[in-house]
């Protein structure tokens, strides 16, 4: 899904971040967000950016136990909450 967002809201979001994590106090959270923010304009402004999302961790030996165990791939993925496609991927990564 592609989505765009406006540049202050991104300053937003990195300040909240900021802030929630409780590294830095809002005022300086938000001069540091709209440092990052002004970086990112130099380097990659007018191109389209690629955030990928956070790895998944998968259970894979729980997984694989359980099909070795005899139970369906329907089953398994259900149980874990993944598509065919994901269990067939691990099971040939293992």
């Amino acid at each position: 899904m592609i989505r765009n967002f406006n540049i202050e809201t991104i300053a937003a979001e990195i300040c909240a971040d900021i802030v929630n994590d409780d590294l830095l106090d809002r005022s300086t959270a938000q001069s540091v967000a709209e440092i990052v923010v002004a970086g990112l304009r130099r380097r990659y402004g007018g191109d389209e950016l690629y955030i990928p999302a956070v790895a998944i961790a998968y259970p894979i030996k729980m997984i694989l136990h359980d099909y070795a165990k005899g139970h369906s791939v329907r089953t398994v993925c259900k149980r874990y909450g993944i598509s065919r496609s994901t269990f067939y991927r691990l099971l040939n990564q293992a």
